[in-house]
């Protein structure tokens, strides 16, 4: 299983950073289970993972036996959308034949590939197909929950005035051994410049600080305008920000002279990804 987290990771050209935060953990996390330091990860870890690598859970554990509830997704989500076997199989690159075997259970071995190719067309993701449970929908874990700390939403950040000025638009709630660890506050994304790995209406958890590393996502105020979410990348001229999504943003450049007199502020880094199903 670590094998292939870190060979699909690099291939999608993805961070630890930044699969941390799709999938709601920490960079060291990430790590301990590219080097099979961990190797019982939790479903909605497993099923968060697949969706930020594009890839079929089963994948993702080194398997490529399937399940029934795949077989009756793939029925059901064809019928909800009125395509018949041809339909599908013609999306696919498959006869009709063999998407009838699919919903059957007497094909048991489906690539990974036909996986994705599938969860793309019914428009979910492969864990959904899967019936897989997200964190949201997750069994409690056997041991009490510690009680966590709450955090401001907010809907975009001004320059020029105090974070706290910003409008609220919500609350996110974090864990207390995190909180201990600084000063948070969270963002909505309202834009599609990081997509794959963030969304329109994704919301982030921001530890506050001034500085960011190469490969941080983070919170950026640039020349009086509202707060941003990019990539950093930093040498000794300056420092260069990245959306993953180039149609929206190309990567821009800023000289030491212009983070000084533009100014080029850096609010917070981006700890955790909030996404609503």
């Amino acid at each position: 299983m670590n094998e292939q987290i870190s060979a699909r990771r690099k291939e999608l050209g993805l961070t630890l950073d930044e699969v941390a935060a799709f999938v709601g953990v920490n960079k060291g996390t990430v790590s301990r289970w590219e080097s099979g330091e961990i190797d019982n990860m939790r479903r909605d870890k497993i099923a968060k993972l697949a969706d930020v690598l594009k890839v079929s859970p089963l994948f993702i554990m080194g398997m490529q036996d399937t399940t029934a509830n795949l077989n009756e997704n793939m029925k059901r989500l064809r019928l909800e959308k009125g395509m018949t076997l041809t339909d599908v199989g013609e999306k696919i690159g498959v006869r009709n034949a063999t998407v009838q075997r699919y919903e059957s259970g007497e094909i048991k071995n489906i690539k990974h590939e036909t996986i994705v190719k599938l969860a793309d067309l019914f428009g979910v993701t492969p864990s959904e197909l899967m019936g897989w449970k997200t964190a949201d929908t997750a069994a409690p874990p056997s041991r009490p929950q510690k009680k966590g700390v709450r955090v401001p939403v907010y809907s975009s950040i001004a320059a020029g005035a105090p974070l706290e000025d910003s409008e609220v638009i919500d609350y996110e709630e974090i864990d207390a051994e995190l909180a201990r660890t600084g000063d948070f506050f969270a963002l909505l994304i309202r834009d599609e410049s990081m997509q794959p790995v963030l969304f329109v209406d994704d919301v982030v958890i921001v530890r506050k600080q001034a500085t960011a590393e190469t490969g941080d996502i983070a919170v950026i105020l640039i020349d009086g305008d509202a707060a941003t979410v990019k990539k950093i990348h930093r040498n000794h001229g300056g420092l260069m920000l990245i959306g993953y999504n180039a149609a929206i943003y190309e990567p821009h450049f800023y000289t030491n002279d212009e983070i000084e007199s533009l100014p080029v502020q850096i609010l917070g880094k981006v700890i955790e990804l909030r996404r609503k199903l």
